[in-house]
């Protein structure tokens, strides 16, 4: 690499890529914290919510309320039947169908759920299951202590490179 240009295209090549980078992985972790931050208590909302249009309107009622539920974009919930299969007929992610098995055993053994069982107006038992929180990997670039974050990230980032390629240059 004793070409000026090569270097000089090279560093700034490798400025973008490690921006792109930090972007990327500042974007994933905010949008980890935030999927994950699902309290207690709104679980208890989400689950009275839709026990209500279940209780009313069985599998219909509940598809129904799925689509205009409150819930953040990346949280999934399956009703299951006494079989694990989702009343909507969607794919059971491993996290989903291992917490079900989980239930059963529990449910052999001590009689008790931890996982909320639903009763339908019929006197279908269904399980109620939160599926696993998947963040967007670029669902929060439009958050504004974000776009701060990576603007800072990319300023330092290049500010070193610039740095160590003026450096050489006037060497």
């Amino acid at each position: 690499m004793n070409s000026v240009f090569l270097k000089i295209f090279v560093s700034f090549w490798l400025v973008l890529v490690l921006v792109l980078a930090v972007t990327l992985r500042l974007s994933y972790r905010v949008a980890s914290e935030r999927a994950a931050q699902i309290s207690e208590f709104r679980r208890i909302d989400i689950v009275r919510s839709a026990e209500d249009a279940i209780v009313s309107d069985g599998a219909a009622g509940f598809e129904r309320w799925l689509k205009k539920a409150p819930l953040p974009p990346s949280q999934t919930i399956f009703l299951l039947d006494e079989n694990g299969r989702d009343i909507l007929d969607r794919e059971l992610p491993r996290d989903a169908r291992s917490g079900f098995r989980r239930h059963q055993q529990r449910m052999l053994r001590t009689g008790r759920s931890r996982v909320p069982v639903i009763e339908a107006a019929d006197g279908s038992r269904y399980l109620f299951v939160f599926g696993p929180v998947r963040a967007p990997m670029l669902g929060v670039l439009s958050l504004p202590r974000v776009v701060m974050a990576l603007f800072i990230a990319a300023l330092i980032i290049s500010a070193i490179v610039c740095f160590f390629l003026a450096r050489y240059l006037t060497a």
